[in-house]
């Protein structure tokens, strides 16, 4: 879908207008329908020898959850588990007919996506991608023996996969008009939503850190919020450099779900550190940076997210000498962290 009509589209399910209104018998029957693919899925549900924690969102697009899991990860190894990470690998072209693979340094992320790729290379922990999060979870046990927990990128309505613990991660949208697809964006409703096992939100949000969570979220579910900033040094996207600061004229290249809150924090930190932005370049998220034609620059310093770098490592057409990753840090607060820790089990030694 074009970018800009998918932006446009994404708007229109935000409001209550003549777009959800069109939509909203094709809203009923999508409900009805997946009411019912969640019955079934829980009726069929197995169990696991080793806990599950899922972090995903209910409303449509990114929310940032990737992040999210690889600070989960290292909470957990920081506390002496040994997480492992499931993936549908959004993006990879591994279909479902073909085994569970693990992503190692050599994976190409045309074959496993580029947020489970991010995601091996931060963690260091297995990551194993399948459409089937179940079949990717058994796999990975019968591989991998030490390990005693998984962490699901994504993959909250994906109830085959049982699970100790949800992780909800809402942003600024909120729930949006609060209807469910394609009137709105809602994958199910949330209001209401049974909880059948322990449930944390997150409200991520990026730029102007909120002081409070939006009231209509507030509920039987407790909320922290993820605070997320630019900070620290700029390192070259081939690992070999940090850079304090940039000067003169730069070029942007991103591929993410939101790319204006990344480019208004970017905006922040040129004013602040004396760098222009020249020109900003954005695809879809998910887009394969690895094989595009990607624009000239004219030998001028580009600027890109965690997530760009893993795909532009795999493009020779750009000079990763003049390629930058600019670094984001996200913290969630203790009191997260402490409800976290008690909805897992016990650990076993």
């Amino acid at each position: 879908m074009n970018h800009t009509l998918a932006q446009k589209l994404l708007h229109a399910m935000q409001q209550r207008g003549f777009w959800s209104l069109a939509m909203r018998p094709l809203s009923w029957l999508y409900g009805a329908l997946a009411a019912r693919q969640r019955r079934r899925a829980l009726a069929a549900q197995v169990t696991l020898p080793v806990p599950v924690v899922v972090v995903g969102n209910v409303v449509m697009g990114g929310t940032g959850k990737t992040p999210i899991v690889a600070a989960i990860v290292n909470h957990l190894k920081a506390n002496g588990w040994r997480p492992a990470v499931i993936s549908r690998g959004y993006g990879g072209s591994l279909t479902a007919a073909q085994p569970p693979l693990f992503v190692s340094s050599t994976t190409s992320t045309d074959l496993c996506g580029d947020e489970p790729k991010w995601l091996q290379q931060t963690t260091g922990v297995p990551v194993v991608v399948h459409r089937d999060r179940l079949a990717a979870a058994m796999h990975c046990l019968r591989q991998s023996e030490n390990v005693d927990i998984f962490v699901s990128d994504d993959g909250l309505q994906h109830l085959s996969l049982p699970r100790n613990l949800e992780l909800v991660v809402f942003d600024d949208r909120g729930e949006g008009n609060r209807l469910q697809l394609p009137a709105g964006p809602l994958r199910e409703p949330w209001q209401g939503r049974p909880i059948r096992q322990p449930i944390l939100g997150i409200y991520n949000c990026t730029g102007s850190n909120p002081d409070r969570i939006p009231a209509s979220l507030s509920g039987e579910v407790p909320f922290y919020i993820c605070e997320r900033r630019m900070a620290g040094d700029f390192v070259r996207v081939d690992g070999l450099e940090a850079k304090a600061q940039l000067s003169g004229p730069v070029h942007v290249f991103t591929a993410i779900a939101k790319p204006d809150a990344f480019l208004a924090m970017l905006q922040q930190r040129a004013q602040a550190e004396g760098f222009v932005i020249e020109a900003i370049h954005t695809w879809p998220d998910h887009a394969p940076l690895n094989r595009l034609a990607l624009p000239p620059t004219g030998g001028l310093p580009v600027i890109c997210t965690a997530k760009d770098a893993v795909k532009l490592r795999e493009n020779s057409s750009i000079d990763l000498s003049q390629c930058w990753i600019a670094p984001l840090t996200l913290s969630l607060p203790d009191a997260f962290w402490t409800a976290f820790d008690r909805a897992l089990p016990s650990k076993k030694d």
